[in-house]
């Protein structure tokens, strides 16, 4: 029983170790797209936990003068950017919020797309493709910023 005990604790540091290879691929691969990314993330968050990267994708951005634009969101476990792409084909950063301090709320709609992003410094508007995007999304920043916490 004790040989079993040990294998299964190696295995699982094992598990653990490639997680964590994985995560950190992920992230370099994900800031590698943001133009000066490593600049922005030169070390962990301030609450000492590692910083992963969640997700990204576009979505179209209701500006305060009535116009539509589509940018290229990147959430990571405590901010979330959003981009626009430039043409050396890296994304440029528009903005940063900490999730600590945004909310996500969905806005109901016709085709339930739509959903409110709140921080102090900006509060806006986004539309997902679909339905189960804004869902994704919603569910996706409603963990990570529950992990803020």
């Amino acid at each position: 029983m004790e040989v079993i005990s040990t294998i299964r604790e190696v295995i699982m540091d094992l598990r653990k170790e490639f997680e964590d290879i994985r995560d950190e691929a992920t992230f370099r691969g994900a800031i590698k797209k943001i133009d000066n990314g490593e600049k922005l993330f030169p070390s962990p968050p301030d609450n000492g936990n590692k910083r992963l990267f969640l997700k990204e994708g576009d979505l179209v951005k209701k500006c305060q003068s009535g116009k539509f634009v589509t940018y290229r969101f990147f959430l990571f476990s405590d901010q979330l950017l959003y981009t626009h792409r430039t043409y050396s084909g890296d994304y440029n950063v528009h903005k940063q919020l900490k999730l600590s301090e945004m909310r996500a709320n969905p806005i109901d709609d016709d085709e339930n797309r739509t959903f409110h992003i709140s921080h102090p410094s900006k509060s806006f508007e986004v539309i997902a493709h679909t339905s189960e995007i804004r869902r994704d999304w919603l569910r996706t920043i409603a963990n990570a910023s529950q992990a803020q916490r």
